[in-house]
């Protein structure tokens, strides 16, 4: 007799016992999501001696500017270096200063202040709030140069080229050069006479500079499994991102890498729908094979009790959460449930026929089943680790 004949030997010599244990642990577990807090998402960051390095650096030396990057994209390939984007991505700048001012921009875990970096940018001159972008700087030229004596607003597309031209010849404005797309392109044009360089592009990067001490100070560091200073910046982005997406109805807006720790929350909660749907139809084909209510109502019960242990063993355990913990292991184990189930079920049903009572051919069937399950279970396992 091999260990899964022994094992399911004892499943029919204590049915209630077992029965009765079951159901215990299976409330146990389920109420331990009223008593024990979610740990948040596991870190991305395994333990090592440069990551430690890494911790203890930015938590002995905080940055002082907060970076958050954005990209502005036309809808349709059009030219963003064009007056009447450039004019838009002005205002939307203006905006985004005045919300900052009346201490919009503040999360709600965190005092509100005005959070926008204050300096003067080295290259143009310019006194900048918080954000610096190719608008400001034409808009600052049309205003100071007698040849044009008017604003942004005021100012032609030709203009507003003759103007970007002379920028981006040298290295002046290197920095937001850098920010223009790659797609770009320039060719010579005649505009009154004068030979300029026609710039174009579909696209280009804004940065938003942040005072990170009044964010809650601290390293910048792009991973799961980040602590509440993580969390206020990413809601901090959320908003600015809210802000520019509000004034720029006209172009894309894309926030580069801004929250990963609230999307992956967003992601894990987002996963038990999938995980439902996995269960839903992973029943429904239990119901096609086997043609047995019974074994889709027993598989059915079987896989939501399996969720709840699994769930509640990571909680006990203190295993935190992520797109492995409650995505792919989930799902992992509803096949290797539904695989189970279907092979010992069917196993029992060969047996139907036979002169042998109930309780002989659950364990025929269990330990014929046991054994080339577990071999699977292995190799599959194996195979998740390895990926």
């Amino acid at each position: 007799m091999n260990i899964y004949e022994k094992i399911s030997k004892f499943f029919v010599e204590n049915p209630i016992k077992l029965f009765t244990l079951f159901i215990l642990i299976t409330i146990g577990l389920a109420l331990s999501y009223s008593f024990i807090p979610y740990r948040g998402d596991a870190s991305t960051s395994p333990k090592d001696p440069i990551i430690d390095l890494d911790i203890e650096i930015s938590k002995k030396f905080s940055d002082e500017v907060h970076f958050t990057l954005f990209l502005l994209e036309t809808p349709n390939g059009e030219d963003i270096l064009s007056q009447k984007y450039l004019y838009e991505i002005l205002k939307a700048s203006q905006e985004l200063r005045d919300k900052d001012i009346k201490k919009q921009l503040s999360p709600e875990t965190i005092e509100s202040k005005s959070h926008l970096f204050r300096y003067v940018d080295s290259e143009t001159g310019i006194e900048v709030e918080g954000i610096l972008t190719l608008a400001d700087v034409v808009d600052n030229i049309l205003k100071l140069n007698p040849k044009y004596n008017k604003n942004l607003e005021s100012a032609s597309n030709q203009e507003v080229k003759e103007v970007i031209s002379e920028l981006l010849k040298g290295d002046q404005i290197k920095d937001l050069k850098r920010n223009i797309s790659i797609n770009s392109n320039v060719e010579k044009r005649n505009i009154n006479g004068n030979e300029i360089d026609w710039w174009t592009s579909p696209a280009m990067l804004i940065v938003i500079l942040g005072d990170n001490e009044s964010l809650g100070g601290g390293s910048q560091r792009v991973a799961l499994g980040g602590d509440k200073n993580t969390l206020d910046k990413e809601n901090y982005n959320i908003r600015v991102l809210d802000v520019l997406k509000e004034e720029l109805t006209s172009l894309n807006v894309w926030g580069i890498a801004i929250d990963v720790n609230l999307e992956g929350e967003r992601q894990g909660y987002s996963s038990a729908l999938f995980i439902t749907l996995t269960v839903i139809a992973a029943v429904a084909v239990v119901g096609f094979s086997l043609r047995s209510y019974w074994a889709v109502v027993l598989i059915g019960i079987g896989l939501s009790t399996l969720m709840i242990w699994l769930k509640g063993i990571s909680f006990l355990l203190g295993l935190k959460g992520g797109l492995i913990a409650d995505f792919i292991v989930p799902i992992a184990m509803i096949s290797f449930g539904v695989d189970f189930g279907v092979h010992a079920i069917r196993r029992y049903q060969e047996e139907k026929n036979t002169k042998i009572s109930y309780n002989k051919k659950f364990i025929v069937a269990f330990g014929g089943v046991g054994s080339a399950l577990t071999l699977a279970f292995i190799s599959d396992s194996i195979a998740f680790l390895s990926n």
